[in-house]
């Protein structure tokens, strides 16, 4: 793969992806109750299967970067659900502390797994977007010194 066609496909990566991320940033910000045990869950979740991936990642290995998205997320939604729906039931950082209890666990599972899938998405592309520059460091050391 050419270093011209490497830059290329980062850039519109970081150009469709970056304004998302700011999005979720922003969102994690406004609400962090549901948002706080999702990134922990994501960043757990993301790590354990870095760390089962055999011979380490590479920006080219589609299969592993599916099984890091996966793990993340799926930790993030299991953290994010019970995390807020713990929060939720005492009231903490739902919109209505006053509304009944099953509605308070219902919105905090409900919102807890949106925010697991956000923070999931969200923590296993900054790991990407850090792998792929890089990456893209490293190939230019490479071509330089050949």
């Amino acid at each position: 793969m050419t270093l011209i066609r490497v830059r290329l496909l980062l850039a519109l990566s970081a150009a469709v992806l970056l304004p998302l991320l700011a999005g979720a940033i922003y969102l994690a910000v406004r609400f962090p109750a549901p948002a706080i045990p999702a990134l922990l869950g994501a960043v757990l979740g993301g790590r354990r299967s870095v760390r089962q991936t055999p011979e380490g990642l590479t920006p080219l290995d589609r299969r592993a970067w599916l099984q890091v998205y996966g793990a993340s997320t799926r930790m993030a939604i299991l953290f994010g659900a019970l995390g807020y729906a713990a929060l939720g039931a005492f009231g903490v950082g739902v919109p209505s502390p006053e509304a009944p209890f099953f509605w308070r666990l219902f919105g905090g599972l409900v919102f807890g797994a949106l925010a697991g899938v956000i923070a999931g998405w969200a923590v296993a592309l900054v790991a990407e977007l850090l792998l792929n520059t890089r990456w893209v460091r490293q190939f230019r050391r490479a071509k330089r010194a050949a």
